[in-house]
This record gives C-alpha cells, structure tokens and sequence, in this order.
C-alpha cells in the first residue's frame, strides 16, 4: 500500500467532507471546506491511497451552508459566503483517508481538526497527518502548534504526547454536541534542535511502518 500526502485541493471537498461527517457526526454545523480553502488562515492537508480510486459517489456534492463551526469562539470563514456551487472532482480523483486542518496565527499553527476514514483508523494516518502538519507549521514560520482534544479521548491524547503536545490548560463545556470539557495541548519551540531531532526520528520510524509515502507539500 503507498499513500500521497499533500495540500487539499478543490477537488477533494466531497470526500473530505464526508469523512468530517464520519468522525464528528454530532458536530453541528458541517465545515464549509469550499470557503475554507479561501481562507487566508487556514491550511488543509490531505492522505490518499494511491492504490484506491475515488467512488464515484463521492465524485460531486451540493452545498448550501449558511453557517460553520467554529474554535476559539471564532467562525471558521470571515465575511459573509455565497451558496456553494457543485463540486465535481475528475473521475480520476484521488482517494482521500484522512485530512488535517490548521489556522496559522502569528507565531501559532492551530490544528482546528483532523479525521481518518474509519477503515483506515489505527494503521498510522493519523499520525502522518500530525507529522504533516507540525512539518507545514514550520514551513509557514510557526513557533509551536496547539490543539484541543476531549478529555474523554486518551488514544488522540497518547498520540499527541508522542509528538511533544503537553497540557496547558481545559475549556469547559467546549464541545457543542455534549459540552463536553477539552484539552489544551501545545507543543514546545518545533524548531529547537531537541524536538526536531526527536520529531525525525519518529517520522523515520512512522514512514518504515507504512512502507511507500509520496510526500508532496510546499516548501
């Protein structure tokens, strides 16, 4: 199996989507990831296997959103949105497993959601989408990433302690769907010679484990 990991396009809205569906199926309102990719802060990185071919159902998707989520007490998208258009991705389009998304502020990238498609949960793609996203962070001149993470959600809170993220702090009643309480979590300086060489050295071990990746983001 090889995989493809690079910035999500246009193309990719349907199954990105869908997926976002799949993970936060409480979460209400979707993500508006048309406008999303507009949106000078955000950042969004997608897996793909390249040994999969895009269903054909999941090859176009209607939008009519009005409204997004939002972190922070922040709305996903600034200003006012036209409906969206129908997305129609070529019949060649890739297949999409998991997506991971950042806003970059100053001197902080915030990783404001990540999901894997549910048969491809436990085989390393979360954890290629963390390395991608801590690898594009700096490249885009961030000092540390953070992130919030559902108390109740030790596995994500292992993965992330792998990679440096400690508590920093709670929100309460953070998630809408059940107000459930969230972690902060924040990793140190991601360009200090200590985690960087912690950092390569569990992004060998990862790309050994998953065997061919094409890793394809801007530099």
């Amino acid at each position: 199996m090889s995989f493809h990991v690079r910035m999500m396009a246009k193309d990719d809205i349907a199954q990105v989507s869908a997926i976002d569906r799949e993970a936060f199926p409480t979460m209400w309102p979707p993500v508006n990831f048309q406008h999303e990719l507009t949106n000078r802060l955000a950042h969004y990185i997608v897996v793909c296997d390249k040994s999969q071919s895009a269903p054909q159902s999941e090859n176009s998707v209607a939008k009519n959103q009005t409204q997004n989520r939002s972190f922070m007490g922040l709305k996903w998208l600034f200003g006012s949105r036209a409906r969206s258009q129908v997305v129609a991705p070529p019949a060649t389009a890739e297949y999409v497993v998991g997506f991971v998304g950042m806003w970059i502020m100053v001197d902080e990238a915030h990783i404001i959601n990540i999901a894997v498609k549910q048969p491809y949960r436990g085989r390393g793609i979360g954890e290629l989408l963390l390395i991608s996203s801590v690898e594009m962070a700096r490249k885009l001149g961030a000092r540390v990433v953070t992130l919030e993470v559902r108390v109740s959600n030790k596995v994500a809170q292992n993965l992330y302690n792998k990679y440096g993220f400690k508590e920093v702090g709670i929100r309460r009643g953070y998630y809408t769907d059940n107000k459930e309480d969230a972690l902060i979590m924040t990793t140190d300086y991601i360009n200090s010679t200590e985690y960087r060489h912690h950092f390569q050295s569990l992004k060998e071990s990862l790309f050994q484990r998953l065997g061919e990746v094409d890793y394809e983001l801007p530099v």
